[in-house]
């Protein structure tokens, strides 16, 4: 019993021992996700993952809470294909940047990383007046940051220093005085060259121009004295006719070269202008050609060789440029250790010219969604972004850390004499030297940075790929547009004095005059028996809400408020609604009509102000839920992105679901209002009634369609495209207007009963009490009216038959009490009897 006790004690430790084993192993890995590197940058990616892991030891030794504790890089993306929806397929342009903000989000909502460290153009990237439709709903209608954790309460502590970093650096990681990203590393583009280039060499470094190094002649002549073999070999090669090896087969460096161009340009203009802008040049289509033709000449590319040269990448520019294909190269700064150690130092860099050039800035953050201590993760972030760690970094890879100190205009940049460094950790003093001379050059704070601006996520995402098509077609009336469209707000009404636009107004306007006559003929024979069978003044309504949104229309997606937005959600609740519950309450009513056991009902179910009343309060209950939404959840204004012009709409937290459940409501109301007409069988299609059934149809395509239209459409003539697709829509509604009343209210004009209007008494009484109440059901019945003259005795002799049939034993007919409704038939059917006399007369 003792051996047994003893066994089952060892068995109980020993688990206890393996579940905490487990349980710390598990908690003690810190998982860092980070994008997924170039091929240079993979060749020594491992090397640098394991220099920050043996420095982090280092750091954490002493530390209780973090010295078990190891790090774990995942990249991201983690392959070529990440799962997307439709709207990002639709929406956005980068297949490769669709996947990477992809996977970033799968990571972030499934925690299955602590860690991030991403650049500066994606911690906050999403933050702009106008959100952009795809990249809102990729992170569930929230701010990117709002995923990220908030780390001010966690620096005040001595060994958590952060006054080590550059002061507009460590400002680029806050938002609104928070702090969501701590500084992990800086990069920005040099140009390296062979030490044996006595042409460079010569050069001020200082005062070098873009045309200095352009001119692949002055290369040629230096390396035939100073080595013919390596000329003779250049001469051979179709990539010696150019003096660069860029890789702008990355869109992240197409981007960064002409946003790098474009600074250039404009620091030369300030000199003689100071009052130029930015936006002048990207407003201007001959700065587009003079890009094109800077990226010809230092590629040595032709037209027919563009789209080669555009899909070269970093590793492939990288080897042109060692095997001496190309005297210069344009690359990462954080490369210069790599490139310098394999090229037994006889590679110098030096920045581009005026010292103009993007800075990349990466941040380490916190995902607030991680199951770890959140104590710790911030601990972690601290040392992987402190001094020490930068240092370390900076003597061992080349990595540039974040206390350098970038100047703001160009002469500061050129005339600089105080240390880049407070000290320089990276073993190059040459290198030191050259880059102190920077100027940073931000695509964010220098080109878009207007209130309507895209967010710099919808600007990567776009830009590059609009560049490469004017790159490749040459159209720069395309790109300019682009480009003014991400800047400033651009929407269609900017061009409302196009023909096509001029036509199509005038058009809605005369729609809406006709409509308003339809609409006024038909509250004026509302009582004529033939129209009062589909209640007149419910047809009204649904008229209006067609001609509402047909009108509605052309300001779709022009409204870039959050106010207009709030009210434009709620006016769709209520023009929809205009549209769909009077279509279904005349349904109703019909179907009521036919498929009534008793053989006459008069009863209030069916009268206009109940049925009136009922619409209402559905309104009410919609439009209510609408603007309690409007109150309690914060919009968002958001853009369907297209290169050319935006759309906006409002949308709000969870609006995905509203959406569902609206789709559902009206999709129900459409179904129902069919199955009631085909159960009222062959006599609602015989009495024309079928024809409701098409309005049904075609306003719930119309309503899919219109939805997305505008977003579908070539910009290319959109003012073409878009006008047509109205008319189109205002046909239909047409269309749908005759089938609801047209035919009756035509019937009811060209057989206006007189005696009927002019006796005030019976109209009152027809208020109360519908005529078409008492159309009976029986399939062998016929219609009261005919088209045609030739049915038109057949049809008033048998109903006039089917009444004599009634008389003898319907209570009704018989009792006293329904004087007014005898007398009204009465006098109906004398009429009709009046009409025929009148036709057999002209025979």
């Amino acid at each position: 019993m003792e051996n047994f006790l003893s066994l089952y004690q060892f068995i109980y430790i020993f688990i206890l021992f393996l579940l905490f084993t487990f349980v710390e192993g598990k908690d003690n890995v810190i998982k860092i996700l980070i994008k997924k590197p170039d091929k240079i940058e993979s060749s020594y990616i491992y090397e640098k993952q394991e220099i920050i892991k043996q420095k982090y030891r280092e750091l954490t030794q002493n530390d209780e809470d973090l010295k078990n504790s190891q790090l774990e890089f995942i990249f991201c993306p983690g392959s070529d294909t990440e799962k997307s929806n439709f709207y990002q397929d639709l929406f956005l342009k980068d297949k490769e940047y669709k996947n990477y903000l992809n996977c970033i989000s799968e990571h972030i909502k499934n925690s299955s990383c602590d860690l991030l460290i991403l650049d500066d153009k994606f911690i906050f990237g999403d933050i702009a007046q106008i959100e952009n439709y795809a990249i809102n709903r990729l992170f569930g209608y929230k701010k990117v940051h709002s995923n990220f954790l908030e780390l001010n309460k966690y620096i005040n502590h001595k060994d958590r220093d952060i006054s080590f970093h550059d002061k507009r650096i460590l400002g680029e990681g806050s938002y609104k005085g928070k702090i969501y990203g701590l500084p992990f590393e800086v990069d920005f583009d040099v140009i390296y060259f062979h030490n044996d280039s006595t042409y460079l060499n010569n050069l001020p470094k200082e005062l070098i121009k873009w045309e200095n190094l352009l001119d692949i002649e002055k290369f040629k002549n230096e390396t035939i004295f100073q080595n013919e073999t390596i000329f003779q070999y250049q001469l051979n090669n179709s990539y010696y006719k150019s003096p660069f090896s860029i890789a702008l087969g990355d869109n992240d460096e197409l981007l960064s070269i002409f946003t790098e161009f474009t600074g250039y340009e404009y620091g030369k203009g300030s000199v003689t202008n100071p009052e130029i802008k930015i936006t002048d040049l990207l407003s201007s289509e001959q700065h587009f050609f003079n890009f094109k033709e800077f990226i010809m000449r230092s590629t040595g590319a032709s037209q027919e060789k563009l789209n080669e040269i555009l899909n070269i990448h970093a590793d492939n520019a990288y080897n042109l440029f060692k095997e001496r294909n190309n005297p210069l190269y344009i690359g990462k700064a954080s490369y210069n250790k790599r490139i310098f150690e394999n090229n037994n130092d006889n590679v110098s860099a030096l920045l581009l010219p005026m010292g103009v050039t993007v800075v990349t800035e990466k941040f380490v953050i916190v995902n607030n969604k991680s199951n770890i201590d959140k104590e710790i993760l911030a601990k972690v972030a601290f040392k992987l972004a402190s001094k020490e760690m930068q240092y370390y970094k900076a003597e061992k890879l080349g990595c540039i850390p974040t206390n350098v100190k970038f100047q703001s205009n160009y002469n500061n940049a050129r005339n600089r004499q105080d240390d880049f460094f407070i000290d320089c950790p990276i073993n190059n003093t040459t290198f030191c030297n050259t880059i102190k001379n920077i100027y940073p050059i931000s695509i964010k704070n220098k080109f878009f940075n207007e209130a309507s601006s895209s967010s710099i996520m919808e600007v990567r995402d776009i830009l590059p790929h609009a560049l490469r098509l004017f790159l490749i077609s040459g159209e720069a009336k395309a790109i300019v547009e682009t480009f003014k469209n991400n800047i400033v707000l651009n929407t269609y009404s900017n061009n409302y004095m196009e023909t096509p636009f001029i036509i199509l107004y005038s058009t809605l306007i005369v729609f809406v005059l006709l409509s308003i006559v339809v609409m006024l003929f038909v509250y004026k024979y509302r009582k004529h028996p033939y129209l009062k069978m589909i209640s007149p003044c419910i047809c009204i309504l649904a008229i209006l809400g067609l001609v509402s949104n047909t009108v509605s229309l052309p300001f779709y997606g022009q409204f870039s408020s959050y106010t207009m937005c709030k009210v434009c959600f709620v006016l769709g609740i209520i023009i929809r609604d205009l549209i769909f519950l009077p279509m279904f309450v005349i349904i109703y009513r019909i179907y009521y009509i036919y498929s009534n056991e008793s053989r006459v009902n008069f009863g209030k179910k069916l009268n206009d102000k109940r049925l009136f009343s009922y619409i209402g309060i559905i309104m009410f209950v919609n439009v209510s839920i609408g603007i309690i939404l409007v109150v309690f959840k914060d919009f968002y204004v958001i853009n369907i992105n297209c290169n050319h012009r935006r759309y906006f709409r409002g949308e709000f937290e969870g609006s995905i679901y509203y959406s569902y459940i609206y789709v559902v409501y009206y999709f129900f109301i459409s179904l129902s209002s069919i199955v009631m007409i085909f159960k009222t069988g062959k006599a609602s299609k015989k009495y024309d009634e079928f024809k409701l059934m098409y309005v049904i149809i075609v306003l719930s395509i119309l309503s899919i369609i219109m939805e997305w239209n505008c977003f579908t459409l070539p910009a290319r003539n959109f003012s073409i495209y878009f006008s047509i697709v109205c008319f189109i829509y205002m046909f239909c509604c047409i269309f749908c207007i005759y089938l609801l009343v047209g035919s009756r209210l035509i019937y009811a004009i060209k057989h206006t009963n007189t005696k009927d209007n002019d006796n005030t008494f019976n109209n009152d009484y027809f208020n109360s009490i519908d005529i078409a109440d008492f159309i009976p059901k029986q399939k062998n019945q016929r219609i009261l009216f005919s088209y045609g003259k030739k049915n038109a005795n057949n049809n008033i002799n048998n109903y006039s038959n089917s009444v004599s049939t009634v008389g003898g034993n319907d209570f009704l007919l018989n009792n006293s009490n329904n004087y007014f409704f005898n007398q009204d038939l009465a006098l109906f059917c004398k009429s009709e009897n009046s009409k025929i006399n009148l036709i057999d007369n002209m025979k």
